[in-house]
């Protein structure tokens, strides 16, 4: 306050010590009570603001009585005036910036539904239902019309599984919510219990619903019926003795294109095996590929099962066989045990060794060749990854800031560093990418402690004072660098080899680097051989852009590529790439030097695929993993090897199956 201040005044005034605490006790009050009021204004109706308002000024009307009863002069209780506005200026300023500024407007208080009138069903079950949502009082507790809909639907749906009564119960009720109501039961709902009735033997009543729900008018049906329902009414459908067939495909045909998936198909196939109808299932598996749809091992068992159990003529069986194992050159890397043995029962063959150096077969002496990475697939690739991966990633998805969000100018602000990066990528020379992370945090269980307790000692932290399991226990992200001496090394082992190497690390390892880092980056980007990925982009997306790219360029990594970005990719694209173009290796650590040597393991020079053989048109090369009787392809596993079957096992095989007939094993020719 300033020497003339009023405040100080009273404070030196001749007045008793408990006057000159009342007054300023009321004025403190006032002023924080006004200040109060302001602050909580956003969350309070704008009738309680200006009560306080008037409450706080009462107050001060109150306190200049008090002054001048007192006889104080008038020169301070003007001094106190101007004082007090200037404050309640001060408090108003905050309030108009708090409204304007306020990042979310009161939230007005959620309303009850209006209750469902009782005769919105001539259903004695459904009225109950009906009094039991109206006696709700809780504003979520009351539901909507439509909602009320799928709440009854499930319920009585549920309720048939062990009460038969409940089946033209709800069979009546489905039809007054087409005729009466105009409207279907959500997916979800009609997918539900479907699927409920299947599993518990109402597969014949759960047809028949089926069918009302098929009968229902077509714009009904639109929103209705998705793939979800698609899937569950096949497999309820192929459990029945007598299987509508034409009905099954006349589901397929309802749904728009691109809603396809796999496992629509496989109801279809199952049934074909039981049955031996060869036609169907051919018919169905070229549906599938006119659909690019993936199949996997446990639909080529059914097509070969099918192909078994038809005991067809050997001249049809053997063209059977040469369109199953052509559609698994399209998709289809590896079989499984169950596969391979139906394949050697009904061609022949041998199981056979490959040299993983020449690709030469020691049962047939011939060698095995390699898929073309080819411009459609690296055109289709990079595609993907702009569209699936960065594309998110540029909008704000991510799983470590799940709740941050990205502006439009920020969104603009990425993909234009996006853009640059890629500019960057077209000036480099290289041939061979390197996945920095991958490299430099090579056996970093081992050496973790050592890095973390450096970091905490460059920032002044005693690692003595913290808890040990922050020692030991490796976060993601990682909160250690990488070593660069390792990344270096492996500059040095690619040079080697003739390659052209180009580091990809994230661009929260290169700023900010300590001392000895900071000589290592320096030393790289002199060479042209370091580029840092864009700060809100996963380093894979980078590295795995920068190699595919460029034509016949490798990637160092021992990354297996199995986390659920990889899954997005074309499948058939990306194996076949990663198969051509992975390098991976092993690092020697010397203890004595606190040196490592890194030994590189080159692409072999075939591919592990199934292919066609050189000696007659019968004769093909079959991949096979005998630890999986059937490979297991789907991600929500619970089995750790089942995981690793399904991600990985397309880069490797126990053995191979050579068909060759016997006859023509003449290995000097």
């Amino acid at each position: 306050m300033e020497p003339g201040s009023p405040f100080v005044f009273l404070a030196a005034s001749a007045w008793p010590c408990s006057v000159r605490l009342l007054f300023l006790s009321l004025f403190i009050y006032c002023f924080f009570f006004f200040c109060a009021c302001f602050s909580l204004l956003s969350e309070m109706q704008m009738s309680f603001a200006f009560f306080f308002l008037f409450f706080s000024f009462f107050w001060f009307y109150s306190c200049l009585h008090f002054f001048f009863s007192h006889g104080l002069p008038a020169s301070a209780i003007a001094g106190v005036f101007v004082e007090f506005c200037s404050c309640s200026i001060g408090v108003e300023e905050k309030f108009v910036w708090k409204m304007t500024k306020s990042r979310e407007p009161p939230r007005g208080r959620m309303r009850v539904e209006p209750s469902i009138p009782l005769d919105f069903s001539s259903l004695p079950a459904v009225q109950e239902m009906i009094e039991e949502n109206n006696r709700q009082t809780r504003p979520k507790s009351r539901l909507k019309q439509f909602e009320f809909i799928n709440e009854v639907f499930t319920r009585i749906g549920d309720r048939a599984i062990n009460d038969a009564a409940a089946v033209p119960v709800l069979s009546s009720f489905l039809q007054e919510c087409v005729e009466k109501h105009g409207t279907l039961p959500r997916s979800s709902a009609l997918a539900k219990v479907l699927y409920l009735w299947s599993e518990n033997g109402l597969v014949g009543e759960g047809q028949s619903l089926l069918r009302e729900v098929l009968q229902a008018d077509p714009a009904l049906r639109k929103n209705a019926f998705d793939e979800k329902v698609a899937t569950v009414s096949l497999r309820l459908l192929s459990r029945s003795a007598s299987v509508d067939v034409d009905l099954m495909n006349n589901i397929l045909a309802m749904l728009p294109e691109g809603a396809h998936k796999r496992r629509l198909f496989f109801p279809l196939l199952q049934h074909a095996a039981r049955t031996g109808d060869t036609a169907l299932a051919f018919n169905t598996l070229r549906m599938g590929q006119n659909k690019k749809i993936e199949f996997w091992d446990a639909d080529y068992h059914q097509l070969l099962c099918t192909i078994q159990h038809a005991a067809t003529e050997s001249g049809n069986t053997a063209k059977l066989l040469e369109e199953l194992l052509e559609a698994m050159v399209d998709h289809h890397p590896v079989v499984g045990k169950s596969n391979a043995e139906a394949l050697k029962h009904m061609m022949g063959g041998e199981m056979a060794e490959i040299n993983d150096k020449t690709g030469e077969c020691s049962r047939c002496g011939t060698k095995l060749f390699s898929f073309d990475f080819t411009s459609i697939d690296r055109a289709t690739l990079l595609g993907d990854i702009e569209t699936k991966l960065i594309a998110p990633r540029v909008g704000g998805e991510n799983h470590y800031e799940p709740e941050r969000i990205v502006t439009p100018a920020e969104k603009d602000r990425r993909w234009r560093e996006f853009e640059a990066f890629k500019e960057t990528l077209t000036n480099c020379d290289y041939d061979v990418v390197i996945d920095g992370a991958n490299v430099g945090y090579y056996g970093l269980s081992s050496w973790y402690r050592e890095a973390k307790e450096l970091c905490l000692r460059a920032r002044g932290v005693d690692p003595t004072t913290v808890p040990e399991y922050q020692l030991c226990e490796v976060p993601l992200p990682v909160d250690v660098p990488p070593k660069f001496s390792l990344i270096d090394e492996m500059l040095a082992q690619t040079r080697c080899v003739g390659r052209k190497p180009l580091v990809m690390l994230h661009k929260r390892h290169v700023e900010s680097p300590s001392k000895e880092s900071s000589e290592w980056l320096l030393k790289w980007k002199a060479d042209s051989a370091l580029i840092a990925c864009p700060g809100f982009m996963n380093d894979d997306y980078c590295w795995l852009y920068a190699a595919i790219c460029k034509p016949d360029c490798l990637f160092v990594s021992n990354d297996l590529m199995r986390d659920h970005h990889f899954m997005l990719l074309s499948r058939r694209s990306f194996l076949r790439w990663r198969q051509r173009h992975r390098v991976t290796y092993k690092a020697l650590f010397q203890r004595a030097t606190g040196t490592a040597t890194l030994l590189l393991a080159m692409p072999r020079p075939f591919s592990v695929w199934v292919q066609r053989g050189l000696l007659s048109r019968t004769h093909w090369h079959v991949p096979v993993l005998f630890s999986a009787d059937i490979i297991d392809q789907a991600t929500n596993r619970a089995s750790g090897k089942q995981v690793e079957v399904d991600k990985d096992g397309d880069d490797s095989c126990d053995a191979w199956l050579c068909t060759a007939a016997k006859n023509l094993l003449n290995r000097s020719e």
